[in-house]
């Protein structure tokens, strides 16, 4: 009897305390974690819908907010200095914001996959950067830093140089893109995973294709390389599934490793003899003479 009893009583207790683990895990889940101090934000609960980050925060660390899918907007302050790596990756459901003045470094990748965002706004006051119609853009104009990855097409403006690192990256929507004959660099993973790029014309300003710059094109069905360029950097082309043809003018001289693996409908059109033509025949990728 005894021992029923004491069975029934801590069953009881086993009850209120999941109970009170139920009612609790909510408040638990919104604490944010901080380090130095609180100096750097180092993660944002994942179930928040907004999020105001405390102004004695400097940085908004790696991955800070990656994966809050339910995130719709956050107010950044004036405190912070520096954005990292894939801050707000994958934060699918953030429509806009805002960077304030004191903000001197955005890192690569940092809105990677956030395929709600229609709009980066800058401060008019911040040094660094600027915002032309809702993209993000160096302080000079020269350097497009990052598309908002709701867009469907893009138009370049003839001020821009450089096409930066990712900045076009998991933008999952983006059907079309127009390039002036201004830009000569197209760095790392520019358009890496841009999944409904059909087509893209390269102009004959551009001197080098870096890393990854397409990986992952996967609807990309044919690419004329310009005779301006000279390298094609490692990986630029990987896992294009439906890339079945590549003009490479005897310009390149060089490319890189793995530059079309993951191509199995690939063509390669070249100049017997070229760079291009003999990375092909080491690779048994099929020929076309130019």
């Amino acid at each position: 009897m005894k021992k029923t009893e004491a069975m029934r009583r801590g069953l009881t207790r086993s009850i209120v305390w999941t109970a009170a683990l139920l009612v609790l895990a909510p408040l638990f889940a919104q604490e944010a974690e901080y380090s130095d101090g609180g100096r750097e934000l180092r993660r944002c609960p994942r179930d928040v819908k907004s999020f105001t980050i405390p102004s004695t925060v400097l940085e908004i660390g790696d991955h800070a907010f990656a994966g809050c899918s339910l995130l719709e907007s956050v107010t950044i302050p004036d405190s912070v200095r520096e954005i990292e790596d894939e801050a707000f990756r994958g934060c699918i459901s953030l429509a806009s914001v805002t960077i304030p003045a004191s903000v001197r470094e955005i890192e690569d990748d940092a809105f990677w996959g956030c395929s709600s965002l229609d709009s980066i706004e800058v401060d008019s006051g911040n040094r660094a950067y600027r915002s032309i119609d809702g993209a993000l853009y160096s302080r000079n104009k020269k350097v497009l830093r990052c598309c908002p990855g709701k867009r469907t097409s893009f138009e370049i403006p003839s001020s821009v140089t450089i096409i930066g690192d990712s900045a076009f990256g998991g933008c999952g929507s983006l059907k079309s893109v127009t390039i002036p004959d201004s830009v000569r660099e197209i760095e790392d993973e520019a358009f890496r995973d841009c999944v409904s790029l059909a087509g893209i014309t390269i102009p004959d300003s551009v001197r080098e294709i870096e890393d990854e710059a397409f990986r992952g094109c996967s609807s990309l069905v044919s690419v004329e390389i310009p005779s301006s360029v000279r390298e094609i950097g490692d990986r630029t082309f990987m896992d294009c599934g439906s890339l079945e043809s590549v003009t490479i003018p005897a310009s390149v001289r060089e490319i890189g490793d793995n530059a079309f693996s993951g191509c199995p409908k690939l063509t390669i059109t070249a100049k017997s003899g070229s760079v291009a033509w003999r990375y092909a025949e080491r690779r048994n990728i099929p020929l076309k003479e130019l």
